[in-house]
């Protein structure tokens, strides 16, 4: 797991969009999905329900995103 995979993710959950999390995050929207795709993985859960429309977080991504937050906030006090 990576930071860069932790800060898309918190994108996507924040704005409810690959589309949005990619313009926010400076990268094409094939990147922002590689890179959760990865994340989720890495965590052995899915994170998101998604579908043509819209994301939604799933019980274990709303958990996850509070972790995601707190652990981007200690690396950046570091």
């Amino acid at each position: 797991m990576e930071l860069k995979h932790l800060t898309a993710f918190i994108a996507v959950a924040e704005k409810k969009s690959f589309i949005g999390a990619a313009v926010q995050l400076h990268l094409s929207q094939p990147a922002v999905s590689a890179q959760i795709q990865r994340l989720e993985e890495d965590v052995g859960v899915q994170l998101l329900d998604r579908n043509r429309r819209s994301v939604q977080l799933t019980k274990a991504g709303d958990s996850f995103l509070t972790g995601a937050r707190a652990t981007l906030a200690r690396a950046e006090e570091a």
